[in-house]
């Protein structure tokens, strides 16, 4: 895969710049997200860049979002996360390691931890290439970790760069793989929320092929691009555009599109953004996953102003299951069965 100012994406990022004019036309902001306070404060220079229409501006910027904020608040590259800024720097690969492992016991390549054993046993040691070995025996599929922006740190790998978001994607998109039939080509899923589209990628590699990201206008830029560096700008329909055989490619959609449509859907996905999108829009999404969806899984916080559960309960709701989340302390994962 080319990486940085080498890539030949000239119609990807036309295809994106369209996109994003189409999308932002309608849009407005929930005045009590926080997402609309990273906008001003970090995302001007883009907007203003897409809005023009600046291919070269552009280009450069998602070529290389580690020389600005674009990820800012959804992924790690950045100036936010320089490593000459970053006091966890020089612990990257273990805390990479670590969260590797977990992935391995979620998904039984590995067995679980026992601290009241000790005594009797000697610590356990790992390596990345074992580790990935062990969960891609488990779970039927190599594990592909795209790497097309430069500066990306994490733990090296025979499979590449493993960064700890792309090891959440991969338990997610597992998890997906376990509450619906993925054989079933009919089968039909919705993330909001999906950051860089980690999910989504990892999906496909689980057989899940009709996907729908629902994000803010700007977090589709960085994901369309993403994705159509990673699987090829074939993989993804943009916001606008037309598709024949769409049910088998990713689709990424604004809010509002996602709202005024009726497509139902087998499952929908929320990790790591109900509680931040603003209390009136977060419960806009549960009322309208609840009407579309049969299942939802959320994988989130419960530290901000209000939760998850106290949006169920609004919509009338109860989670089947409730149990913290394997892959990140301090977060729930709840499954819900809708009516």
């Amino acid at each position: 895969m080319t990486v940085g100012a080498d890539a030949d994406d000239r119609e990807l990022v036309e295809r994106i710049i369209a996109s994003y004019r189409r999308a932002t036309a309608s849009f407005v902001w929930d005045s009590s997200s926080m997402w609309s306070g990273f906008f001003e404060e970090h995302h001007a220079e883009i907007h203003g860049a897409l809005i023009a229409g600046d291919r070269e501006t552009v280009s450069r910027m998602l070529r290389d979002p580690g020389s600005s904020n674009l990820f800012y608040g959804f992924d790690s590259l950045g100036p936010v996360s320089d490593p000459a800024n970053d006091p966890y720097a020089p612990y990257t690969s273990l805390i990479t390691l670590d969260r590797l492992v977990t992935l391995g016991e979620a998904v039984g390549a590995i067995r679980l931890d026992h601290p009241e054993s000790y005594l009797s046993h000697e610590p356990r040691t790992f390596t990345a290439d074992d580790v990935i070995e062990a969960i891609e025996a488990a779970v039927g599929i190599e594990l592909p970790f795209p790497a097309p922006f430069a500066g990306e740190r994490g733990l090296p790998s025979r499979r590449g760069v493993v960064v700890a978001r792309a090891l959440d994607a991969l338990y997610q998109a597992w998890r997906v793989s376990k509450l619906v039939d993925s054989h079933k080509e009919t089968v039909r899923l919705v993330e909001i929320g999906g950051g860089l589209g980690r999910t989504a990628l990892y999906a496909r590699a689980f057989g899940l092929l009709d996907y729908t990201l629902v994000d803010l206008p700007l977090t589709a830029v960085s994901s369309a691009y993403f994705l159509g560096r990673a699987l090829g700008p074939d993989a993804i329909v943009c916001f606008g555009e037309e598709s024949d055989d769409s049910r088998r490619r990713i689709k990424l959609v604004p809010p509002e599109a996602f709202f005024a449509s009726e497509v139902d859907y087998d499952l929908a996905l929320n990790v790591d953004s109900l509680p931040e999108v603003g209390r009136e829009t977060a419960q806009r999404y549960v009322d309208a996953v609840a009407s579309r969806a049969r299942l939802l899984l959320s994988i989130n916080h419960e530290a901000g102003a209000f939760t998850v559960r106290e949006l169920l309960d609004e919509a009338g709701l109860t989670e089947q299951t409730r149990f913290p989340s394997w892959m990140r302390p301090g977060y729930v994962e709840e499954l819900v069965l809708l009516p």
